[in-house]
């Protein structure tokens, strides 16, 4: 399949998915967080801390990169989403999506304005990529 036949996701198609994927990782992490901080001396500052880390680390390192070797997330899936390597037009292999995941961690720890403009950048790119999209040539795709 060539480029010029995939019809590359909206902004608003993957914001949805985004969203979904939120959710569903928010409650995992929750879950997580609850049993691991419910016996610190304060509970409660310790479960919304680990809360929004283990969120984090989750969705870039366990939930994004292993389900999109599959062709996408939950949330993808759900909206009619899938993402491609863009040279095999499959889904990416582990070592594309780590490296892709391991960019938007990045973005977002280090840096961001970046992260935020990245995600932007699908509104005015050709393919509708962001830019750990690009550096890693994958791309988002409907299904």
């Amino acid at each position: 399949m060539e480029n010029q036949e995939l019809k590359f996701a909206s902004f608003g198609q993957r914001l949805l998915a985004r969203l979904i994927d939120s959710i569903i990782v928010g409650l995992i992490a929750g879950v997580l967080a609850f049993i691991f901080g419910s016996n610190a001396p304060d509970p409660e500052q310790a479960i919304d801390a680990l809360d929004r880390a283990l969120g984090m680390l989750i969705f870039c390192f366990i939930y994004q990169p292993i389900l999109e070797t599959k062709g996408g997330t939950w949330g993808k899936k759900i909206v009619g989403l899938r993402t491609i390597n863009l040279n095999t037009v499959k889904a990416p292999t582990i070592g594309n999506s780590y490296g892709r995941s391991a960019l938007y961690f990045l973005f977002i720890l280090l840096l961001v304005i970046p992260a935020f403009l990245s995600v932007l950048a699908v509104l005015w790119t050709k393919k509708k990529q962001t830019w750990h999209d690009s550096l890693t040539n994958i791309a988002v795709v409907v299904d």
